[in-house]
């Protein structure tokens, strides 16, 4: 808030900061807290009280703009639950680990009368271990040894993403198992390319429920060379982009293909090294000035018919041109940044094309793309999802610190200390929690 004026000016690190922000936000308001209690309970008070002024500056702007708080909307929602028509009790069966926001839901159905069963993966003797809500005690847990079986044959330590798949690959053939007698749960996520590769050439292709990040994709990549092109000073190198990337042929003159464009400009890029587009038109020649123009030109019907006459059109076409399955998945996102631009026009909060380009690019940039099971044999489950997988044959491929526990690396705004303060999710309590995961998924294998 006491930056000086224009000291973010790149709106991509502005986004990044709000991103940030939110996400704080909702760490806090998933144990029912926010700044203040932050405020109240952390000795960085300069921090928080900034932080808090930022916090009610931006909640008077929703109420000016007759907007709610998503987050203190979910937390008043937590407080005053209303279940579905013709439910009558709740069973919390296998959760170890639910939020403290989820729990102050639960404690409202109860105190309405609504019966609330929760059932725990452990014998009766170690009743005393878990408290009235299914979560492992963590002066308990986190110190627990667990005995782990053959572990010098099930341990097996690797260099690299790719020994890993074939290790996990391996141990499912050389046990012969049987994909319904396999689990494969995905405790590092970084090692998902390796594994579906290595299981597919196997004959073995791995379905992720979790989808296919879109952050590569076609559509992220124009959004990304638009927003880059729409700055006061655009640059070549993203129009050197641009005639790449399917779905850009709009953006190019007709009778030139993107394989042709894509030439020209490398043939430009390669004589003259231009580093503006304005460079680029005054060193082009015939056919290279064509696409430089017809970009330009395009760009300028974007900029001057601002959000609705300039963006929208070009998505639309975007979404009817590209697969289907796809488009139907993207496009609530895309309206839903587009909406929250027209709103911010119509509250007299003017944006430019190229910031609305880069909300549509952060935006999306974390959308997954579900597909729909086909040939897929085994799933690539969660480390959370591993209570709800009975499969004999169980590989956890990934597993070391930074995953399992999750969080090693303290977190900036709220360090370890300060969630305990909080009562949030602390090192302690994941650890408890991932230990018992552990000793469950072990026990429960012990007889198969």
């Amino acid at each position: 808030p006491n930056h000086t004026s224009g000291a973010l000016k790149n709106f991509r690190a502005a986004i990044g900061i709000a991103r940030q922000m939110i996400s704080l936000r909702e760490s806090l308001a998933d144990a029912d807290k926010g700044f203040r209690d932050a405020l109240a309970c952390s000795p960085e008070k300069g921090r928080w009280r900034e932080l808090c002024r930022l916090e009610t500056h931006v909640l008077d702007l929703l109420q000016e703009w007759n907007l709610r708080d998503p987050v203190q909307l979910q937390r008043d929602r937590a407080k005053s639950p209303q279940l579905p028509v013709g439910v009558t009790r709740i069973v919390v069966a296998g959760v170890p680990d639910p939020s403290l926001l989820a729990l102050e839901t639960m404690k409202a159905h109860l105190a309405a009368g609504v019966p609330v069963t929760v059932l725990v993966h452990a014998p009766e003797e170690q009743a005393d271990s878990f408290d009235s809500w299914g979560r492992p005690c963590a002066k308990t847990w986190s110190k627990k040894h667990i005995a782990l079986p053959n572990w010098e044959q099930s341990l097996h330590v690797v260099n690299s993403a790719s020994e890993a798949a074939q290790r996990a690959l391996g141990q499912f053939s050389e046990h012969e198992t049987r994909s319904d007698d396999a689990a494969l749960v995905l405790c590092d996520a970084s090692l998902a390319p390796a594994l579906e590769r290595a299981f597919d050439q196997a004959g073995w292709p791995l379905y992720d429920p979790e989808g296919k990040p879109i952050a590569d994709s076609g559509i992220m990549r124009l959004l990304k060379c638009c927003a880059e092109l729409l700055r006061d000073v655009a640059l070549f190198d993203p129009a050197r982009e641009l005639v790449r990337i399917p779905g850009a042929e709009s953006f190019l003159p007709k009778g030139i293909s993107r394989q042709w464009a894509a030439k020209l400009m490398d043939d430009l890029h390669h004589e003259h090294l231009p580093e503006t587009l304005e460079d680029a038109h005054f060193l082009a020649r015939d056919e290279e000035r064509q696409v430089i123009e017809a970009i330009v030109a395009r760009l300028e019907e974007v900029q001057q018919g601002g959000l609705v006459e300039g963006v929208k059109p070009w998505l639309t076409a975007w979404l009817r041109s590209t697969d289907k399955h796809i488009a139907r998945q993207i496009e609530p996102v895309l309206a839903e940044v587009l909406d929250a631009v027209e709103q911010l026009e119509s509250a007299g909060v003017a944006v430019s094309p190229h910031e609305a380009m880069e909300m549509l690019a952060v935006a999306t940039s974390g959308v997954r793309i579900s597909l729909e099971s086909g040939d897929e044999v085994l799933d690539m489950e969660g480390w959370l999802e591993i209570s709800y997988d009975s499969a004999a044959h169980l590989v956890l491929a990934g597993m070391h610190e930074g995953c399992v526990p999750d969080g090693a690396v303290d977190d900036v705004f709220v360090p370890d200390s300060l969630k305990q303060e909080l009562g949030m999710r602390d090192a302690e309590g994941r650890s408890a929690r991932d230990a018992f995961l552990l000793c469950s998924a072990i026990e429960c294998r012990k007889e198969k």
